[in-house]
């Protein structure tokens, strides 16, 4: 992992910690899960700015390995009623799968991969920019995906 001013760490909070042990340099874009949802979304889009505006050369999504928390539960439990769930569903960027939109995957390593799957096949990403996944496991220690 090179981390410097060229270097772009999407990363949760547990995973910006950890790079602001190890590097000053390094770009860093928290985001509360640490990965990207949607091709055009808000995120990706910040992502594209930033490759485009401060010269990054490569892309690193850095994770804490967790236990995934279903907000769309949470939603129900709160009383967010059905109806307005399957409304919800109908919302383009949502794509018809409210679950899919807010809990993304059944697993951490499984949402680092489709975030870098989204950004090495953006249409809109330079072709030599490539993105990693990493997770940070409960030891504090990195493992590549």
């Amino acid at each position: 992992m090179i981390l410097d001013q060229h270097t772009l760490v999407i990363a949760d909070r547990e995973g910006e910690k950890w790079i602001r042990k190890v590097s000053a340099s390094a770009q860093v874009l928290t985001i509360f899960d640490g990965w990207i949802t949607h091709p055009f979304g808000c995120t990706m889009r910040d992502v594209l700015a930033m490759v485009y505006g401060e010269e990054i050369q490569r892309i690193y999504v850095l994770v804490q390995e967790k236990e995934v928390i279903s907000v769309l539960q949470q939603m129900k439990e709160a009383g967010i009623p059905e109806d307005v769930l399957r409304t919800v569903s109908y919302v383009p960027h949502v794509e018809g799968d409210v679950a899919r939109w807010l809990d993304g995957f059944s697993t951490t390593k499984d949402n680092v991969k489709k975030s870098v799957e989204i950004i090495n096949n953006h249409p809109l990403m330079p072709k030599q920019i490539r993105a990693e996944g990493w997770v940070i496991d409960c030891n504090g220690e990195l493992s590549v995906i």
